[in-house]
């Protein structure tokens, strides 16, 4: 038993499903903000490829700088919380007033 529950805590849904849940807990007001906009291209059961940036979050040193290229909504950058700084770098294509991400101290875009 225990063994199955290691193995279901590093499979992408179970990663997804989980940040899915802080973010809804913790960053209600931006969730709502992102996900309630009609050009919305995620969704709660498909945050982006966020399982590399989970791994990541614990092989890179907290003392370092995370620059994100193509960071899109950013929900990937509650991993790097507790990293320096984590900035997320993307453009907008539409200007339609669309909340492209989530703030947090320590997070730039």
């Amino acid at each position: 038993m225990w063994n199955r529950e290691i193995n279901m805590k590093n499979k992408p849904e179970y990663i997804n499903n989980k940040l899915n849940s802080i973010l809804f807990k913790q960053y209600h007001e931006q969730y709502q903000r992102v996900f309630d906009q009609a050009e919305c291209d995620i969704e709660p059961e498909f945050l982006g490829f966020i399982t590399t940036y989970y791994y990541l979050s614990y092989l890179i040193p907290k003392h370092f700088t995370i620059i994100d290229f193509g960071c899109a909504y950013a929900p990937q950058a509650y991993y790097f919380i507790n990293h320096k700084k984590y900035i997320g770098v993307d453009c907008i294509i539409s200007n339609k007033g669309i909340q492209r991400e989530y703030r947090n101290p320590g997070i730039i875009h």
